[in-house]
């Protein structure tokens, strides 16, 4: 059943990175769900009461946004970290060349 071709899930008015990626787990998510649903073998069914009863929870919007604010602030500090990271491991590595000539 997983060799089925689904029509893709679009999502119109988002904008940004974070979003799109998020939207596409949440279409992930979903998909997995809806397969799930799909009923017979040769002619596949996916029944309108089925889809009715799916369920999936979500923050109410403003709950979103701050959730979306702090990770989208936490990706920035990892960034921060690496780029600090990466100039240690420059002043390392010149001192190592400085240590050994």
């Amino acid at each position: 059943m997983n060799n089925k071709k689904i029509p893709k899930i679009r999502f119109e008015g988002f904008s940004g990175e974070w979003e799109e990626k998020e939207l596409g787990n949440i279409a992930t998510f979903l998909k997995g769900k809806i397969i799930n649903l799909i009923s017979g073998t040769t002619v596949f069914h996916l029944y309108a009461k089925d889809i009715e009863r799916l369920k999936m929870y979500l923050p109410i919007k403003d709950e979103q946004i701050k959730i979306a604010n702090y990770f989208q602030k936490l990706d920035q500090s990892i960034d921060l970290q690496l780029q600090e990271l990466e100039k240690l491991k420059n002043i390392k590595k010149a001192l190592l060349d400085k240590m050994f000539v």
